[in-house]
């Protein structure tokens, strides 16, 4: 989730799915912060009446957690704050950060209708 590994990654895609469901997920990364590693544990929660956002408060239960502590969440629900990354694009219909698996696909007349 922030250490481009799967918690619960195995090559065996059996293996893959009996740690999903029965394993704690692996965090055990020496650079995740106690609040990174936290905030991971909570979601990933196998309870879903235990599970972090899952309160009666919902997803604000997630935002209040301190992993999130130096976002401005008001600065994002106005559009004040900027985004991290913007993409270079050619023209406003530019598809270059795009896969070709995804450009190159060929629709339909009403699939293009329905867009």
């Amino acid at each position: 989730m922030l250490c481009g590994q799967p918690p619960f990654y195995s090559k065996d895609k059996e293996k893959l799915f009996r740690n999903i469901k029965y394993s704690d997920p692996r965090l055990d990364f020496p650079f995740l912060s106690e609040n990174a590693r936290d905030i991971c544990q909570k979601l990933l929660d196998k309870n879903p009446q235990t599970r972090l956002g899952s309160g009666p408060t919902d997803a604000e239960e997630i935002m209040a957690h301190p992993w999130f502590s130096c976002i401005n969440w008001t600065a994002i629900y106005e559009k004040q704050q900027p985004a991290p990354y913007k993409p270079q694009l050619d023209n406003p219909y530019c598809t270059k950060h795009f896969p070709p698996e995804f450009t190159h696909m060929k629709l339909t007349p009403s699939e293009v209708a329905s867009l």
